[in-house]
């Protein structure tokens, strides 16, 4: 599964927030269905943890870390000051940036509690929608659903035109 022909994708970029600090993006994707910065984690095994700290278990090896999520939202606030501030959007609304998580290896497994899983996405397969139905459809925890499309293409071609001016392209 892939994109929407409708989605616009700008991967691997970096940029620097009105406060000054370096902040690294997987990837950022905008279509009808919203405006996501995806934080994408390779690293394989079990997730388990809470929503401040996870820890991945693969056999013998464990890995701890803080929650991305976490730093997946600061991300996001900061690329949306960012643009704000850019002259395509000056007296426009901007779509709401979410934050998700996709957890990329073949092998990951989620056993996270409820509060801890909103936002993160495994691959797709037949009988459980992952990162391309989130992205596509807004299918997965802790997407709101909506009735229509969430953004019209104005906005869509509004918050391009600001990243242009950042120097982003798909």
């Amino acid at each position: 599964t892939s994109l929407s022909p409708a989605c616009h994708a700008f991967a691997n970029f970096t940029f620097i927030g009105l406060d000054g600090s370096l902040n690294e993006v997987d990837l950022l994707v905008i279509g009808p269905w919203g405006f996501f910065l995806t934080e994408i984690k390779s690293r394989p095994g079990v997730i388990r943890g809470d929503t401040q700290a996870w820890r991945w278990e693969d056999g013998q090896r464990v890995f701890s870390d803080d929650n991305p999520l976490m730093l997946a939202q600061r991300k996001c606030q900061k690329l949306k000051a960012l643009l704000s501030k850019q002259k395509a959007l000056r007296g426009q609304t901007m779509p709401f940036l979410e934050p998700v998580i996709f957890l990329s290896h073949a092998s990951n497994q989620i056993a996270l509690p409820p509060d801890a899983r909103m936002r993160v996405l495994l691959r797709d397969s037949a009988n459980r929608p992952g990162i391309c139905a989130a992205l596509n459809r807004r299918e997965g925890e802790g997407l709101k659903k909506f009735d229509h499309p969430p953004i019209n293409k104005p906005a869509m071609s509004v918050v391009l035109r600001a990243m242009h001016e950042l120097g982003l392209k798909p």
